[in-house]
């Protein structure tokens, strides 16, 4: 009755605007119109920027996804090939079971196309003032608006056929919650209701009365549908693994009313990964863990360490560990990822912990009901996709918003936030409170003050900015308010500044003929570059990173996993490798440019900095677990021998640029003398500093100024390396040409920017950029 075509027919009429079909399928027709705030929140999660994500996911649901499957065709599943061919052959399968029911067939094809109605802002407005329909739960309200309208019996369904299709939609998208940890078990209780009542309907009218079977062919049904819904998110979407867990979920356990997680593999693994911890709530701790980290899953598989969540919630303290887990376990929870997802673990979980506060306190609260807390209004103002001049500043200010939610959540106590007395819920510069609500569920509310929304607006637009004013200005801004997570934290996302540590990677590679293969540690690793150069030289070798930073950490964790990669990385401080390692059990230690930053970075105990024994304290604590003839391998910047050096600025920004260095830089005053208006007089090491500094532009000038890069001289290097580490220490001859070099990438940058010249304006070469320096411990 309603096939593949005729359903394509239907859409094609409706964006055509034919008045007949639209007559037939207004609650269809709804959605092809909805509001610019409902299509920024859709957008976060829905690929199809720049349209209508509501009704490009239903073209998408029907035009390729089910398309793909009734045909037998994998590519119009999946252009992006993200499925294997044995994958799609059961899905292909699963809809060849469910066909031998005509019915069931029309059910599914009728519950795909009528799923979403809720979401088409302009039909369903009529129906937001009925205190049962919420709109915000989607599922639930496109049934109900089905029911309340009559919809089924209008397509000519029997009531059999019209109680399957709206089943289908009261619980379509539940799978995919329920594997993202959004919901609890008890949220398929209308599919549960469903079977219990219809199984056995079935089963006498289509399968002999085999109940077993009906039983099957209904949760085939439902699978198939909650599986093509999710692969229309977007095109690559459903994969072979995220395919696999929607085939794992046991929908008999839903049927029978057994209780269960889809992580119960998980957790039972992890349990007996810690089960050496000392913990009374060891299991506990492990279940809530790991609905959490699901909630958080690209944070998890992006930037964030393995133990992050369970550390957390290991910390908690009972009070506030049983409070939150009893709302938990009933809390249905949407959008948290797209809201809060990107946060620090501490701050979701509060924030999670407010909803569950303004839930308690609600009219409709009830210590067993089961309930939404909503927080798609946090999520549409943090849409990357939000109304704004430019899709540009729509990005940066979500990502603002996302350091100001974070920071805020940070001060706040957790059994404040459980009692009511956070500062959140009366802050004067961005206030949570409960918004709209329906019968059982709640929405957070974020307002931002006058002064919120004028300082994010201003870092957006300043982190645009060409001029390095603006960029100290930006610095100075987010030191104020807190929104900057360390001082290494040098671009406006950590994840960005990490991808730039890997450039330059076969100058680096060149490096390692320095070093013999054994046990290798690289202190300070940034984004992992050397460590795979290492495992690729040195296919033998045990190679080990030790970094401070747990954001490092927690990348390098990832990169890790997803190149399957032999190295492994620590947490620890390089100024204490004697209390990691034992003396003299390491092969070689590497430095590759992180002794300039040691040397500008760490403080001593009268809050100075840019002081040599940072260094030599560092080297030491390698020295001292070196193996005899094993090798420190440095690879760093260094200052040029002092000349006199002639500087002609020849683009726009260059003389505001080296202005704004000179009153800024951190570690020395610069000398110079103006001789005309756009050429100074200055020294080669100032210069050096001045010009790879430039190199990076104004958006990273507020950090990289902090940094003195050319420590010492390489003969003053070498000197006080050699006095520092004793007699022990045998300094390698390296080659000319090897030991100090130029990166062509600053001539790149700069040739056109800048002239350098002797004092006779003759142009000479720019000073070197990098040094090598190789020392071994004597046997």
């Amino acid at each position: 009755m309603y096939s593949l075509d005729s359903l394509i027919h239907i859409l094609d009429k409706i964006e055509a605007h034919d008045e007949e079909t639209i007559r037939r399928y207004p609650e269809v027709a709804g959605m092809l119109e909805i509001s610019p705030v409902h299509r920024a929140v859709l957008s976060i999660e829905h690929s199809h920027e720049g349209c209508n994500p509501v009704w490009a996911h239903l073209r998408n649901v029907i035009g390729s996804k089910l398309r793909g499957i009734v045909l037998n065709d994998v590519h119009y599943f999946s252009a992006a090939d993200s499925l294997g061919e044995a994958s799609f052959r059961s899905l292909v399968e699963m809809y060849r079971d469910i066909s031998h029911v005509p019915l069931l067939a029309d059910c599914l094809h009728i519950a795909l196309l009528f799923s979403d109605i809720s979401k088409g802002a302009d039909y369903v407005a009529e129906f937001a003032s009925i205190k049962e329909i919420d709109c915000s739960i989607h599922n639930e309200a496109s049934a109900k608006i089905l029911r309340m309208n009559q919809t089924m019996h209008r397509l000519e369904f029997d009531e059999m056929g019209s109680e399957i299709v709206l089943a289908l939609i009261e619980s379509h998208g539940l799978m995919g919650q329920f594997l993202r940890g959004e919901i609890t078990y008890h949220a398929f209780e209308p599919w549960r209701r469903f079977l219990k009542k219809y199984v056995s309907v079935l089963a006498e009218k289509y399968t002999n009365g085999d109940h077993t079977k009906s039983s099957a062919l209904l949760n085939t049904l439902y699978r198939l549908l909650n599986i093509i819904d999710t692969a229309g998110v977007r095109d690559g979407l459903m994969t072979d693994n995220l395919l696999e867990r929607f085939m794992a979920v046991d929908l008999d356990k839903i049927a029978d009313n057994i209780p269960f997680s889809p992580f119960d593999s998980e957790i039972e693994n992890r349990i007996s990964i810690y089960s050496s911890e000392s913990s009374e709530r060891l299991s506990r701790n492990v279940s809530l863990a790991v609905r959490i980290e699901h909630l958080r899953e690209k944070r998890r598989t992006s930037l964030e360490d393995d133990r992050a969540v369970y550390d957390e919630v290991s910390s908690l303290n009972d009070t506030f560990f049983a409070w939150f887990e009893k709302h938990l376990s009933r809390c249905q929870l949407w959008y948290c990822e797209s809201a809060a997802g990107d946060l620090s673990v501490s701050a979701q979980i509060k924030w999670i912990a407010a909803g569950m506060y303004f839930w308690e306190k609600s009219d409709s609260y009830r210590a067993d009901a089961m309930f939404h807390v909503d927080f798609s209004p946090i999520a549409m103002l943090l849409s990357p996709f939000a109304p704004a001049p430019s899709a540009e500043l729509a990005r940066s200010r979500s990502n603002y918003r996302k350091r100001l939610m974070e920071s805020m959540m940070e001060t706040q106590s957790y059994e404040d936030i459980m009692n009511g007395t956070a500062g959140i819920y009366h802050s004067e510069l961005v206030l949570c409170a409960e918004g709209k609500k329906g019968i059982y569920s709640i929405s957070l509310e974020l307002t931002e003050s006058e002064e919120a929304n004028a300082l994010i607006t201003l870092l957006s637009i300043y982190e645009r900015k060409s001029s390095v004013a603006y960029h100290s200005a930006l610095k100075l801004l987010c030191d104020l308010y807190g929104l900057r997570k360390d001082d290494f934290d040098r671009l406006a996302n950590e994840a960005q500044y990490l991808s730039t540590m890997n450039a330059a990677k076969s100058d680096k590679e060149r490096m390692l003929r320095w070093l013999t293969s054994g046990k290798i540690v690289e202190v300070g690793p940034g984004g992992g570059v050397v460590l795979e150069l290492l495992e690729k030289n040195f296919p033998d070798a045990d190679i080990i990173g030790i970094d401070i930073s747990e954001q490092v950490i927690a990348a390098l964790e990832q990169k890790k996993r997803t190149q399957n990669a032999r190295w492994r990385i620590i947490k620890g401080d390089a100024f204490e490798l004697p209390g990691l390692f034992e003396e003299n059990s390491l092969d070689g230690v590497v430095f590759c440019s992180i002794l300039h930053e040691i040397y500008s970075y760490i403080e001593i105990p009268d809050g100075t900095r840019f002081h040599l024994e940072s260094v030599r304290d560092m080297l030491r604590s390698a020295f001292a677990v070196l193996k005899p003839g094993g090798r420190i391998l440095i690879r760093d910047g260094i200052m040029p021998k002092h000349e006199p050096r002639l500087l002609q600025f020849c683009c726009e920004d260059a003389r505001n640029f080296f202005d704004a260095f000179c009153r800024e830089f951190k570690g020395r005053t610069i000398g110079y003398e103006y001789i005309d208006d756009n050429t100074i007089r200055i020294d080669s090491a100032d210069a050096m500093e001045f010009m790879y500094t430039y190199t990076w532009g104004p958006e990273s000038f507020p950090y990289e100024v902090r940094e003195q890069y050319g420590v010492m001289t390489y003969r003053d290097y070498c000197q006080h390396i050699m006095e520092w580490l004793g007699s022990a220490a045998k300094l390698i001859e390296i080659p000319d040409g090897e030991a100090q070099y130029l990166q062509s990438g600053y001539v790149t940058a700069l040739r056109d920017r800048l002239k350098y010249m002797d004092s006779e304006r003759n142009p000479v070469e720019f000073p070197p950029s990098n040094a090598i320096i190789v020392i071994e411990k004597s046997i």
